[in-house]
């Protein structure tokens, strides 16, 4: 598999991965709104399409931009490094959601013999 797509689909499951674990901790602290979660979504759509027109757009052009350390960059690579960032950006942010869903404290109800909740 080339290693762009590889780039895309890694990015693509860590928007997603922010996208439900965003909304399962709004669900557990009954802070859930239905328009953050749409924004949520249309930010990611909106990113993945941004970034695959920049990256489709330098393979059409790919143009030299400089040369560093005896290797020529082009904008093809820039775009490649660009979507490699945006790797690591979600996946700090869904590193970071998963931290908070672990301190998340859940309330648990005990059942007496009757199967009532004990109060």
């Amino acid at each position: 598999m080339p290693e762009i797509v590889s780039v895309v689909i890694s990015l693509l499951c860590l928007m997603v991965a922010n996208i439900l674990i965003g909304k399962k901790i709004a669900d557990f602290k009954k802070e859930y709104s239905k328009s953050k979660f749409v924004n949520g979504i249309s930010k990611a759509v909106f990113s993945l399409v941004g970034l695959a027109l920049i990256w489709i757009s330098t393979y059409v052009f790919p143009m030299e931009i400089a040369e560093i350390n005896g290797t020529m960059v082009t904008t093809l690579s820039g775009a490649t490094i660009l979507l490699k960032v945006a790797n690591l950006y979600y996946g700090g942010k869904v590193l970071l959601k998963i931290k908070d869903l672990f301190s998340i404290n859940l309330p648990i109800n005990l059942l007496d013999e009757n199967g009532n909740v004990k109060k």
